[in-house]
């Protein structure tokens, strides 16, 4: 979910809830006017062309991005994924993916012109979809912050895989209700709430019920799994690689990756089949250690595509100052 990204993740479904119910009048005037101002923007931006819209966001961030502080979030991460490049290549990456995230952001409002416009989306590894569906195969997806990652899921769905896709609700509910829209508008619809206390209920009872589930794997999570990402010690969320253990399944990685214009191509890797030795926490670090360095050759691969800009690693290397 892009921009659940900086969202922070409520206690659970109901809390949040009851947040917006008790929100003040000037409280939720804001968020209206949040939401009256993106309409608007939407409304001028539906008529423009495609690649018009794309190329918009591209040129915007890339002018803007620098001038903020998350540029030095993104040399920072940069500086710790490719220790050994010089300076020009690192300015040219830094350039390069404040480009492309501008372009994720100005095409989700046409998310869905995007995903039904023949040609704009191209898979690679079908056979592997079309093995997991054919045969009802239950995996756990694991995606990351590439390119524009919200086609991952509009072309797996769309191609007949049944996912319970995992989402962060946003503190606007009006803005929240905007994006759930818009999924839907391209074909996701199933959702379970990331976050919320019964999460881990609803994707077992998915699970069990014959859905596969999707989750985020490339961000930092406090109380997950210390292991080395780039050589560098990474908290991970496990609660994938748990359940792909507890069930038996394979974990399934989904890239996407931008190619000219806004045009994309989303990857279904090789699955990732675990082994259980009967050592539980034994299991879940090398599953762990597997999946970062399946990240990394991801990343290595096509670096201008990852979401540079969010806090990866621990707080406390974004203190220091960044190689520039």
């Amino acid at each position: 979910a892009f921009l659940s990204v900086t969202a922070p993740a409520p206690s659970s479904t109901t809390t949040k809830g009851r947040e917006a119910a008790a929100a003040s009048f000037g409280q939720k005037l804001l968020w209206r006017i949040e939401v009256l101002l993106y309409d608007l923007f939407v409304l001028l931006l539906r008529p423009l062309p495609i690649d018009a819209v794309s190329a918009m966001g591209g040129w915007i961030f890339k002018v803007l991005g620098p001038l903020t502080s998350l540029d030095r979030v993104v040399r920072t991460n940069i500086g710790i994924a490719f220790p050994d490049k010089d300076q020009a290549w690192i300015d040219a990456l830094v350039k390069a993916q404040w480009e492309q995230t501008g372009r994720v952001f100005l095409e989700f409002p046409i998310l869905d012109r995007i995903a039904r416009s023949k040609g704009r989306i191209t898979a690679k590894g079908l056979p592997r979809l079309r093995e997991m569906i054919n045969n009802q195969e239950v995996v756990v997806y694991i995606t990351m912050h590439t390119a524009n990652w919200e086609l991952m899921p509009a072309c797996v769905i769309q191609h007949g895989a049944k996912v319970l896709v995992t989402y962060r609700a946003l503190n606007n509910p009006y803005f929240d209700k905007r994006v759930k829209e818009v999924r839907a508008s391209y074909g996701v619809e199933i959702f379970g709430q990331k976050g919320g206390a019964g999460e881990t209920r609803k994707l077992i009872r998915a699970l069990t019920s014959g859905l596969s589930i999707g989750l985020m794997i490339d961000q930092r999570f406090e109380q997950g799994h210390a292991g080395p990402l780039f050589g560098v010690t990474a908290h991970t969320n496990p609660g994938a690689i748990r359940m792909a253990l507890e069930y038996g399944l394979a974990l399934q990685l989904v890239t996407a990756s931008s190619l000219k214009g806004a045009n994309h191509e989303v990857t279904i890797h090789p699955p990732i089949r675990l082994e259980k030795t009967g050592d539980r926490d034994h299991d879940v670090a090398s599953a762990v250690e597997r999946v970062n360095r399946a990240v990394e050759e991801v990343i290595r691969e096509n670096p201008k595509d990852w979401f540079w800009v969010h806090h990866r690693w621990p707080r406390e290397i974004y203190k220091k100052e960044p190689k520039t």
